[in-house]
C-alpha cells in the first residue's frame, strides 16, 4: 500500500512538473521565432541609427524611401529584410536584394515622422509575424546635432501599437 501511495505521489509530481515545463518553457520553434524577432529588432536599431545620420546630413529630414539609406548609411542589404519564412510572413526577393526597387518593395520596416518633425518611429509592418506582434522603436530629435536619438525597441500587439503611434506622433485618426 505504501509503495502504491509513493508511486502515485511520484506520478502526480512528475505530471505537475511536466505541465509546468510545457507551460513556462518555450518549444524549440518558439525560441527560433524569438531569435528571428530579436534579429529584426536589431535591424530596426541599425535603421534607426541610419535615419539619425541621414537626418543630420539632410537638415533634419527623414528619407522618403527606405532605400535611400542604402548603401551610404547601411552597407548590407540584408538589414532591410526579415529572412525567416518559417515564423514570419515576410516576402524576400529571389534576386537583386541590393536593388532600391527591391528594398522599397520588400522591406518590412517603415519610418514615420510626426508632423512637426520632432519625433519619428520606425516599425515592422502589420502582419509581418505569424503571432501578429509589431516591433517598434521611438526616435526623438536631438537638437544639438539635428539627428534623432533612438530609444530601445519594444514589441506589442497591433491594438497597443496603434495607440502608441497615435499618442507618440500626435496623429489624428485620419492620419493613421
Amino acid at each position: 500500500m505504501r509503495i502504491l501511495r509513493n508511486i502515485l505521489i511520484f506520478l502526480l509530481f512528475a505530471g505537475a512538473l511536466t505541465l509546468l515545463t510545457v507551460h513556462y518553457l518555450k518549444p524549440e520553434g518558439s525560441i527560433k521565432k524569438l531569435a528571428s524577432q530579436r534579429e529584426s529588432e536589431a535591424n530596426m536599431q541599425r535603421l534607426a541609427a541610419a535615419v539619425s545620420e541621414f537626418s543630420v546630413r539632410h537638415r533634419g529630414g527623414i528619407p522618403k524611401r527606405i532605400s535611400k539609406l542604402f548603401p551610404e548609411y547601411i552597407k548590407e542589404s540584408t538589414v532591410f529584410y526579415v529572412l525567416d519564412p518559417e515564423h514570419s510572413n515576410a516576402a524576400v526577393p529571389e534576386t537583386n536584394l541590393d536593388s532600391p526597387v527591391s528594398i522599397d518593395r520588400y522591406c518590412p520596416y517603415t519610418v514615420l515622422a510626426s508632423t512637426d518633425g520632432r519625433r519619428a518611429i520606425i516599425f515592422e509592418r502589420t502582419g509581418l509575424w505569424k503571432d501578429s506582434t509589431i516591433a517598434w522603436q521611438k526616435l526623438a530629435r536631438d537638437d544639438s546635432q539635428q539627428g534623432f536619438l533612438p530609444a530601445a525597441a519594444a514589441r506589442s500587439d497591433p491594438e497597443e501599437f496603434a495607440r502608441i503611434i497615435k499618442e507618440y506622433l500626435e496623429l489624428s485618426p485620419q492620419e493613421l
